[in-house]
């Protein structure tokens, strides 16, 4: 069948992918079971769920990149998939390639444009020719630009205003401009099935508007996965849980209509399972007062009624067992109160920033020059604040640099840091977590005991077994950047440079713990985020505002 044709078949069709029965272990643990649902044009599939609980395997495996242990993923043959994932190296890249590169190859724009050459290399200017032109011209191949600038700009890189082209090389790309590109990729596309992993992680509010609208009016089938429920609730049609115990939920809506269906469900489920429990208990009952009376000691008639009442009361108990009102859907192991502890105080000056200039090629991504110093002192909480774009980051980065001897320094200005035993602990979500084969609690170092540790982990939402038996090399890219900041709380910094400490990998419950904690830090905090919800938590000082350098007082 030619492509053209294909084509057409395809936007004639509404289901575009279904998924039955489909179940993944990890570890002997459930990750999702009898999981079953269908992927239709125009309709967004969020799936919602802690780190490590399989949101990003179900993905993979929908993407044919892992095999589940058992089940079904029907995609309609001729689908064009898109897929765009939380970690890079999750991708085949070729980093030595254009921007401009992987977006046309994406579409296929690359193959036509080859084959046109072919065409005219040999002087052929013939009906399949013109066949090929036609098909470039329907696939938007002639408004290539405009198109992908219009989604690279949505995305917060703005290729006529910064440093980056459609002519940067993707390893040219910092890691969090690059997860842009490869997400601008997929929904450059113009694929049938479009799966994203985690796609506001790198996003700024205005981003993330952009995202929802183009969501909005796609064609296609997309299946996502997010903690944002205020993301899912702008865009999702259907929402599925995931949970510890492997148990899957899933309801038309977003997620404030999904929470609540999934607690009235569970509270239905566990008043029913409670009424069997409590008839298997009366049964119970009648028979210890029987049998403490020697009742059924009495005759053979007696003693039958005896049999009777135990095998009543024993299938009771099995009923109740094997009802879902029985079980707990979540972890449900204690949480230690924990916060960010300073092992040694530090000098009255941790920092002063003086006309700093950061350059990329002709682009200046931090410019501080039109500033007076900026001096943040011992105990205060910082707040760097902006746009994608306008230099956060690559402040944060910096300055952790001028703290740890590395090669990420200013061109121009001076990052003055404090001479009296500033510990600084950074925190990046691109930086590259150590984790090796064995298990969790190993990969930290022997100077901390076991028992602090484990209390730690817990803390930052990681269940005991796992930590005693999970290799850490296994660890979702969320659980990774978790194990990060745990490792941070037992190095008891003085200071902490947190850039974006809070994205969508993080469930609610361990970001309201460690909003807790850095409260209650004694020490000084940078704080890099555009998470207005966990901003509100924290009693902070200072915000300096991006890419200008003002400082606003707070609270």
């Amino acid at each position: 069948m030619a492509i053209p044709e294909m084509r057409e078949r395809l936007a004639s069709t509404e289901l575009i992918a279904s998924v039955y029965n489909l179940s993944y272990y990890s570890f002997e643990n459930p990750l999702f079971v009898d999981l079953s649902f269908l992927c239709k044009r125009r309709e967004v599939t969020a799936v919602t769920g802690k780190s490590g609980s399989g949101k990003t395997v179900l993905l993979k495996t929908l993407a044919g990149r892992t095999q589940p242990e058992s089940g079904n993923i029907n995609i309609f043959p001729e689908a064009r998939v898109a897929y765009a994932p939380q970690e890079i190296e999750d991708l085949d890249l070729d980093q030595n390639i254009t921007i401009e590169s992987l977006l046309k190859e994406t579409r296929g724009l690359n193959i036509i444009e080859a084959q046109q050459r072919e065409y005219e290399d040999k002087g052929d200017y013939g009906d399949e020719y013109l066949g090929l032109l036609e098909y470039y011209q329907e696939i938007g191949g002639y408004n290539f630009e405009s198109d992908a600038g219009r989604i690279l700009n949505g995305l917060g890189i703005n290729i006529n205003n910064s440093h980056i082209s459609l002519e940067t090389r993707l390893n040219q790309l910092s890691s969090g401009q690059l997860r842009k590109v490869i997400l601008a990729s997929a929904l450059y596309a113009q694929p049938d099935l479009l799966l994203l992993d985690d796609p506001t992680a790198n996003l700024d509010v205005k981003s993330v508007d952009w995202l929802v609208g183009f969501l909005k009016q796609t064609k296609a089938a997309v299946v996502l996965t997010s903690n944002n429920g205020e993301f899912i609730d702008r865009c999702a049609t259907q929402t599925i849980g995931l949970n510890d115990s492997g148990r899957t939920f899933a309801f038309t809506g977003g997620y404030t209509a999904f929470t609540a269906k999934r607690e009235a469900l569970i509270e239905a489920e566990r008043l029913e399972a409670q009424s069997v429990r409590k008839e298997a208990d009366q049964l119970d009952q009648t028979l210890r007062k029987f049998r403490a009376g020697g009742a059924f000691q009495k005759s053979a008639d007696m003693a039958q009624v005896g049999r009777a009442l135990t095998t009543r009361r024993d299938r009771k108990r099995e009923e109740y067992a094997a009802m879902p009102g029985s079980q707990d859907i979540d972890s449900r192991e204690p949480i230690p109160d924990l916060s960010f502890e300073v092992a040694r105080p530090s000098g009255n000056d941790i920092l002063s920033i003086r006309g700093v200039v950061k350059a990329y090629g002709d682009f200046e991504a931090v410019d501080l020059r039109r500033r007076q110093p900026i001096m943040i002192l011992r105990g205060e909480k910082w707040l760097v604040w902006g746009e994608n774009g306008s230099g956060k980051s690559t402040l944060a980065r910096m300055i952790a640099h001028s703290f740890l001897g590395g090669d990420f320094l200013p061109d121009q200005g001076q990052l003055n840091t404090g001479k009296g035993n500033v510990d600084l602990a950074y925190f990046a979500p691109d930086l590259d977590v150590p984790a090796t084969s064995d298990s969790i609690i190993k990969n930290f170092d022997s100077q901390y005991n076991q028992q602090t540790v484990a209390r730690v982990l817990r803390f930052f939402g990681f269940r005991t077994r796992a930590i005693y038996d999970q290799p850490a090399d296994t660890l979702s890219f969320g659980e990774k950047r978790r194990l990060a900041l745990a490792r941070i709380m037992l190095a008891k910094p003085n200071t902490l440079l947190l850039d974006e400490p809070t994205g969508d990998f993080m469930p609610l419950d361990v970001k309201q713990r460690l909003a807790k904690a850095l409260s209650e830090y004694k020490g000084t905090l940078i704080l890099v985020s555009h998470d207005t919800e966990f901003i509100k938590l924290l009693k902070l000082n200072k915000k300096l505002n991006m890419p200008r350098g003002n400082i606003d007082i707070l609270g």
